[in-house]
């Protein structure tokens, strides 16, 4: 009720409490608050999105069979998977992907559900919600 940010400066900054107080303060961030952010473990290797694309039809799933449109920065080895909404992996596929290209998926396995279809190549990863509805 009342506080508001006064004043940034690279050495400090000022605000007032607020709540009907006239108290003004400062606060002062050490060196280990400023230091810039690491660039370790997931954030090594940014992934690279530009005309990137992963698209499954039809959705929602009736007939059992999908396909799964990609669009990679390079060709090369990719994983497909399908998970259920407990995390489990219901079906997994290792294959050889062009730039671009269609993955047909027989689906007629699964039963009536939200799954979450992931598919990652070097440098790419993306996912998809799936609902199928029989």
């Amino acid at each position: 009720a009342g506080a508001a940010l006064a004043e940034y400066q690279a050495t400090a900054v000022f605000g007032f409490k607020g709540n009907k107080s006239f108290e003004f303060w400062r606060f002062v961030p050490t060196a280990t608050l400023m230091a810039p952010a690491s660039r370790e473990g997931v954030m090594a290797s940014p992934l690279v999105m530009g005309d990137c694309r992963v698209a499954i039809s039809p959705n929602p799933l009736a007939a059992g069979f999908a396909a799964l449109r990609y669009s990679l920065p390079k060709a090369g080895p990719a994983r497909l998977s399908v998970h259920n909404v407990a995390g489990q992996k219901v079906m997994e596929q290792t294959l050889v992907a062009g730039r671009s290209g269609i993955v047909n998926l027989d689906l007629r396995n699964l039963s009536n559900g939200v799954y979450l279809v992931k598919f990652s190549s070097e440098g790419f990863a993306s996912s998809q919600k799936l609902v199928v509805q029989r």
